[in-house]
């Protein structure tokens, strides 16, 4: 074996080091960059310290790098086991291609909610959650718009109103200057609009699989137990909640719960052999799915006809 830089022994003690003169490596490809802390972070590898420097220093040269060999190294790094310690170590890589993050370091939320600043409370959100690059991109962007919406109240106590819903148009417009597809896209952002919300009873649970979907709402299950995870100790017992909501929600499912338009049993050629306006015909169709959700009315075409008759006549 021929080992002229000595690589056997920096696989041993984990430990990763450009060849020759890290600045000149990573002139010569920035994205080299990147990939170096995505090694750290999935092989749990430290870098030593001149390459380490030399990382931040030409951090800038990854703004010349497609987004497209960005976000691929990104997926990679947030779903690595050392992913808490890359992140909170080389926050400023991540902010030469997500400069929002910038605004996030260090900021203090005071709030008796939290103990972390903004981008501490991120990054152990993204590390308490699965490995699934859906929900951790979401959380590593969840908070994003907090210091923008921060207020504080004559106590001196911190709030986010409208947060959740400026994070997420944030979020798109941040993923899209990464390329990445519109589905992804739309996933990623509406779990960050309702990453917020508050679901206790059936009706919430009901309601929130009609908008999101299966897989979706228990990706949102995820999102705020590992969001929880990340804030004061007390918030933990929220944990338990959660885990309950995804067994009613399991149990909804499999009762063949109506939660979707196409489980009613009336469409809209009914509703229109009712005398409805074709342009009302999806309005009466959601009023009366909502009604069923809620167990105001039974799904059986006859009492939804006749429901719907109602309707027509006070529209």
């Amino acid at each position: 074996i021929i080992d002229p830089f000595c690589g056997l022994d920096d696989i041993k003690n984990k430990i990763l080091r450009c060849t020759g003169n890290p600045q000149k490596r990573f002139s010569e490809d920035a994205l080299r960059i990147l990939r170096c802390i995505r090694f750290s972070s999935e092989l749990g590898f430290s870098v030593e310290p001149q390459t380490s420097d030399a990382l931040v220093q030409q951090s800038e040269l990854l703004q010349s790098v497609s987004a497209e060999r960005i976000h691929s190294e990104l997926d990679r790094l947030i779903c690595g086991e050392n992913c808490f310690d890359v992140l909170m170590k080389y926050y400023c890589i991540i902010a030469q291609f997500i400069p929002e993050i910038s605004p996030c370091i260090g900021f203090d939320q005071h709030s008796p909610y939290h103990k972390y600043n903004v981008w501490e409370h991120t990054v152990r959100a993204v590390n308490a959650a699965p490995h699934d690059k859906i929900i951790r991109l979401a959380l590593l962007l969840h908070d994003i718009a907090k210091p923008v919406t921060f207020k504080a109240d004559s106590n001196g106590r911190g709030h986010f109103k409208g947060h959740a819903e400026k994070g997420s148009l944030m979020a798109h417009d941040i993923l899209k200057r990464l390329k990445y597809d519109n589905s992804t896209i739309s996933n990623i952002t509406s779990l960050i609009f309702y990453h917020s919300s508050k679901i206790h009873s059936d009706y919430d649970i009901k309601h929130m699989l009609s908008l999101l979907g299966q897989k979706q709402f228990f990706r949102l299950m995820d999102v705020m137990h590992s969001d929880n995870c990340a804030k004061q100790d007390f918030v933990l017992s929220e944990a338990a909640e959660i885990l309950q909501l995804s067994e009613r929600a399991d149990k909804l499912i499999e009762n063949n719960c109506c939660i979707c338009l196409s489980q009613l049993d009336i469409n809209g050629s009914d509703i229109l052999s009712l005398g409805a306006k074709p342009t009302s015909v999806g309005k009466i169709l959601h009023q009366l799915l909502d009604l069923v959700m809620s167990d105001c009315l039974e799904n059986q075409k006859q009492s939804l006809s006749d429901k719907a008759q109602q309707i027509i006549y006070e529209i």
